[in-house]
């Protein structure tokens, strides 16, 4: 059958950039670094809490209390940076986004140490456990939001070209495959249980627990068989050694993009529908924050 137009278009974008789906190894680290970064300088605060005594209500702890307050407004900038069109020519979404998550850490951490770890009024304490609602629903989101996306820092996924990228990657990996078809069965099986639409929700969650195990283990299986038959192809063709590790290296990555294309696939609508319920939670939460901080803040300066 022959590609319609919409899926030549999509074929030919793939080709060009199937880079998008070849994330740069750092990009997955950024998250838990800063998380680890912020997590270390609380263990040292709670540690020294009792020898720099903070006082909310004043000096330091009081000015900490500010800018945490002021930098969970500045929150507000990514999401009317999408909606305002005055804003749409101050910098890419990308910028903007990783600025939002960015504060969306360090003011939760600000906060903390205003408080000096210690619970205190009523109306603080409601702030505070609606602040930790919102960094907890935050991380998930995170989470969420990479797996409809190429990564945290690219655009939002399309499941045709998804596909269309799948295909081209199938292509570039059949070269390699071509010399041993039982490698191609492992993967086509692969292919099937993944993409195989569940029976209900409880098997649809199970598996999306179970595909990012499943991916890693076809992968590992396959570059270890990989390695002896690039070998001997090598030596047929009279490859120099750094021509057989180069084309091994870029089959290698070839399969990583074409594997992690096809999970993306198969979960992409579960985790769109998903993100869909989260952002209305995560816009409750944050909404109930604003309100609990104003209230807190009102009463701190009024009585």
């Amino acid at each position: 059958m022959p590609n319609s137009p919409g899926s030549d278009k999509h074929t030919h974008a793939a080709a060009s950039d199937v880079s998008q789906m070849d994330q740069r190894w750092y990009h997955g680290l950024v998250a838990p670094t800063m998380v680890t970064l912020l997590g270390l300088a609380l263990a040292l605060g709670w540690h020294n809490r009792d020898k720099f005594v903070i006082t909310p209500e004043w000096g330091l702890g009081y000015w900490l209390g500010i800018t945490g307050g002021v930098m969970f407004l500045l929150i507000f900038l990514y999401p009317l940076r999408k909606k305002a069109k005055i804003l749409r020519d101050w910098g890419s979404v990308k910028i903007w986004f990783n600025a939002h998550m960015l504060i969306g850490l360090i003011a939760p951490t600000i906060i903390i140490f205003h408080t000096n770890f210690q619970l205190g009024a009523r109306n603080s304490n409601i702030a505070l456990y609606s602040m930790i609602l919102v960094v907890i629903s935050g991380l998930i989101g995170r989470y969420i939001y990479a797996q409809i996306h190429y990564g945290l820092f690219g655009k939002h996924a399309d499941l045709a070209e998804l596909t269309a990228i799948s295909e081209v990657t199938r292509g570039q990996l059949g070269e390699a495959f071509g010399i041993a078809p039982v490698l191609e069965n492992v993967l086509k099986r692969y292919e099937q249980k993944v993409l195989e639409k569940p029976a209900n929700l409880v098997q649809s969650i199970l598996r999306k627990l179970m595909i990012g195990v499943s991916s890693w283990t076809t992968y590992l299986i396959l570059r270890r068989r990989l390695k002896p038959l690039i070998a001997a192809r090598a030596r047929q063709k009279g490859w120099s050694p750094a021509e057989e590790q180069d084309f091994y290296r870029k089959t290698c990555r070839t399969l990583a993009i074409h594997l992690a294309t096809i999970r993306k696939v198969a979960v992409l609508n579960f985790y769109e529908r998903l993100f869909a319920g989260w952002h209305m939670v995560h816009v409750v939460f944050f909404s109930l924050l604003i309100i609990t901080g104003l209230v807190h803040v009102l009463a701190v300066h009024m009585y």
